[in-house]
């Protein structure tokens, strides 16, 4: 079984181009095309279109997606298992996150965990609530931050609660008081984000029954702290995130107070990959050292 093949082939699709692949994999040009071309020709039909532009995939070469990168994930993990016995720490880990935990979290754990597992490797993959959902069904990451704002098909292990704030103006009325009334959001202009980078927001409102007076739609939490700060509304963001980010806004509990559960969510308990395992262990020690609990 030639894995590099499979690897040649799913690294131009995510790329788009394979050129980028094969400095990606550190093969030339030629290499990767010669064994995209002897896939093909193991498989009997074409997997790719080529183009000035790039590549794109053809009908049957999109059925292979899945079930390759399942082939792969499982390879990775037979090589972490045998290293594993061997006494070896070793693989990569592919973590999907969202743009609060990359800031606040990740630096952080990362510099401690490659200090102790410099042989493991961490790919990070950020993006929204659903490309993170969208790349664990594709196979693309190992595990994935998420919150508890939706009802996962995968597993989900909660790491830590986090607050939803109000964020106001300075000169806001309210800015003098200790509480921000959740019913007030449905009586201001409210700047919300895009979807998939809204889901612990609107799962607030759907608890309470609250319908907010959606004034603005953004792509981004930082967009909407700038628009707050031009009082152009008020806004929504969770603790996390506003953490050296609150400069020229107010920031306000919740009357009544709701939080967010932060935690990370991976296919299947029972076979998670060694090097991921090891990761997530050290994740919780860092919590409970950083935080006093989990």
């Amino acid at each position: 079984m030639n894995i590099s093949k499979y690897k040649a082939f799913l690294k131009t699709v995510e790329h788009g181009n394979i050129t980028k692949a094969a400095a990606d994999l550190g093969y030339t040009q030629s290499g990767i095309s010669h064994m995209i071309h002897d896939l093909e020709s193991e498989y009997g039909f074409q997997l790719l279109i080529r183009s000035k532009s790039g590549v794109e995939l053809t009908t049957n070469g999109l059925l292979l997606i899945k079930p390759l990168q399942e082939l792969l994930n499982g390879y990775e993990k037979l090589c972490q298992t045998v290293d594993s016995i061997n006494g070896l720490e070793t693989g990569t880990i592919r973590i999907g996150t969202f743009t609060s935990v990359s800031v606040q979290w990740l630096p952080s754990i990362m510099k401690k965990f490659q200090c102790d597992f410099p042989q493991i490797e961490i790919q990070l993959y950020e993006g929204s609530y659903i490309e993170i959902e969208q790349w664990l069904d594709q196979g693309k990451i190992d595990c994935g931050f998420l919150t508890d704002s939706s009802n996962y098909k995968f597993n989900f292990i909660p790491l830590k609660k986090d607050r939803m704030l109000a964020i106001l103006p300075v000169n806001h009325i309210f800015a003098k008081s200790e509480r921000f009334p959740i019913s007030q959001f449905q009586k201001e202009a409210f700047i919300l984000a895009h979807k998939g980078f809204d889901d612990d927001v609107l799962n607030v409102f759907h608890k309470t029954g609250i319908t907010p007076n959606i004034k603005y739609t953004v792509k981004g939490d930082n967009a909407i702290i700038a628009m707050v700060a031009h009082e152009l509304g008020i806004g929504m963001l969770p603790e996390l995130f506003l953490q050296g980010n609150s400069q020229n806004i107010c920031v306000k509990d919740l009357e009544p107070e709701y939080n967010r559960t932060i935690g990370i969510v991976v296919p299947n308990l029972s076979s998670i990959p060694p090097a991921t395992k090891r990761f997530i262990d050290y994740l919780k020690v860092w919590l409970i050292n950083q935080y006093g609990e989990i």
